[in-house]
């Protein structure tokens, strides 16, 4: 991934996704905002118990570093869950403007800035370079067991008609095979629902187990019929990572959250 620092506020982008025209993308951080601690400093979420005016404060910086107008914004809620959310009608302009319920959106809308919201769960960003059409998904382990990517690359076959060949994603920083500890429950519910995946799903170090959302997100993206060269992983651990990304792990109690987004911006991609 590319880094950038723009007006105090430290931004990634995929290789990938920068190369292609007609987009913009990125992967905020958590240096640039004004919440105080747990929170410090670019908190995002409304909903996690920091002040109001200090998470809009830190919305309006960046949308200045971004150079995208808050009435661009299109969030969920969260739920840890499958469901996508295809959007074809304009939103309204107001901010925080939410749609309803998901973990997963996909429009073909121009100037509607898909983004998620996370620390540690897995951002994961696509775009059809054909079809015009974008994509952006919050895999936590729930979401990644019931294959919620997966499911929104069908969701651009079924309802945009496109090819997965056509589609570019890029997955970004979440809690890492390194640091993401699970128990046997967990384990077993993916040797079920993955019964031909086992090998690389996680490691094993001195009778626990640690779970890579990287690699099983990636075989969903594969087994979805995407290309390998066509998929980025950042391999960033939220949790080795602490002081650059929110990390729900690291923090054991209230903490902020970070923002994936991908929208469409002009006529020629």
């Amino acid at each position: 991934m590319r880094e950038r620092r723009i007006k105090g506020v430290r931004l990634l982008f995929f290789e990938n996704l920068s190369r292609i025209q007609g987009i913009f993308h990125f992967i905020s951080t958590r240096e640039g905002g004004v919440s105080q601690p747990p929170y410090e400093f670019l908190n995002l979420n409304f909903a996690g118990g920091d002040d109001p005016k200090k998470v809009e404060k830190n919305w309006r910086i960046l949308s200045s570093a971004l150079g995208i107008p808050l009435s661009y914004v299109v969030l969920t809620r969260q739920k840890h869950g499958d469901k996508v959310v295809v959007i074809k009608s304009p939103k309204s302009g107001k901010f925080p403007h939410t749609i309803g319920e998901g973990d997963a959106m996909v429009t073909s809308l121009r100037h509607h800035l898909l983004v998620v919201l996370v620390a540690d769960c897995v951002p994961l960003l696509l775009i059809d370079i054909q079809k015009k059409v974008i994509g952006i998904v919050h895999a936590g382990w729930r979401g990644t067991l019931q294959n919620v990517t997966g499911k929104t690359v069908e969701v651009f076959r079924k309802e945009f008609k496109s090819k997965p060949k056509d589609i570019y994603t890029g997955i970004g920083p979440s809690i890492g095979p390194c640091c993401y500890q699970i128990g046997e429950d967990i384990v077993e519910k993916f040797r079920k629902a993955y019964p031909s995946f086992n090998k690389v799903m996680w490691r094993e170090k001195n009778k626990k187990f640690f779970l890579n959302l990287w690699e099983i997100n990636k075989h969903q993206l594969k087994s979805s019929g995407i290309p390998e060269e066509n998929i980025e992983v950042s391999r960033i651990c939220t949790f080795c990572n602490h002081w650059i990304f929110f990390s729900q792990r690291w923090q054991k109690g209230p903490t902020g959250r970070f923002a994936g987004g991908i929208m469409l911006k002009d006529e020629n991609l």
